[in-house]
């Protein structure tokens, strides 16, 4: 009787614990490598396909990956509501290991709350669009890792 109990309490534990915060929060849960960045029509100067995009719960991180696992990163909050896709790092600082260093395409999103467009939005890849503090198009292709 008792190793019925015990296997019954693990049964339980191994349910209630297998689950996100919020729950399950869809497609966009878990790592993105950004690909691409565009600034109007041209690829972005200098990017180097280091920076990746992480969802969990309302909470996206831009990891940028460095040498020697070095790492600079944010953190902010995320939404999407039909085609758009709302990022707020308005209260966000960087976490890096160069105090003066600012995530160059978080930079181009001066703005508190970037609202995106989404322009494919599937499983594995999805393309979003947004106008920058200089008027300019930004555009980020990122897929599923």
């Amino acid at each position: 009787m008792r190793s019925l109990k015990i296997l019954i309490f693990a049964f339980i534990a191994i349910l209630t614990s297998c689950t996100t915060n919020n729950g399950d929060i869809g497609e966009w849960f878990g790592t993105w490598k950004v690909t691409e960045i565009k600034v109007g029509d041209e690829p972005m100067e200098g990017y180097d396909g280091s920076l990746f995009m992480v969802f969990q719960s309302n909470v996206v991180e831009m990891l940028q990956v460095g040498e020697h696992q070095s790492y600079n990163r944010c953190f902010g909050d995320w939404a999407e509501e039909g085609r758009l896709l709302i990022l707020n790092f308005s209260y966000s600082t960087t976490n890096t290991q160069d105090p003066d260093y600012t995530l160059p395409p978080v930079t181009m999103m001066q703005q508190a709350i970037v609202n995106c467009t989404l322009l494919k939005n599937d499983d594995r890849d999805k393309i979003f669009t947004f106008t920058g503090t200089d008027d300019k198009t930004i555009t980020y292709t990122i897929h599923k890792q």
